[in-house]
């Protein structure tokens, strides 16, 4: 059985926008590198936060078809990212 043979499940637009909407705390973004402390050696993982949630997306949008379970694996993941960032960022 090829991966072609698989059935495929067609991205719903409640999915959609619930994808959407767990990655608009990127739009915050810029406060959360003001807030972080200046010189700090954590500082790079700030960096990496934007790229990060832009790929747990594009994953999770394109797991759908064929694994719906790690979508929300990769959501949970990206909401937890966004929790530890802010931690770092103002704890």
């Amino acid at each position: 059985m090829s991966i072609e043979d698989l059935p495929r499940n067609p991205l719903p637009l409640w999915v959609k926008l619930l994808i959407i909407v767990c990655c608009l705390p990127l739009a915050a973004y810029p406060w959360l590198l003001s807030a972080s402390a200046p010189g700090e050696e954590n500082k790079w993982l700030l960096y990496l936060y934007p790229i990060a949630v832009i790929l747990y997306a594009i994953c999770a949008w394109k797991s759908w078809a064929r694994r719906p379970e790690l979508t929300w694996i990769l959501l949970i993941m990206l909401l937890l990212t966004h929790a530890a960032m802010w931690a770092l960022a103002y704890l």
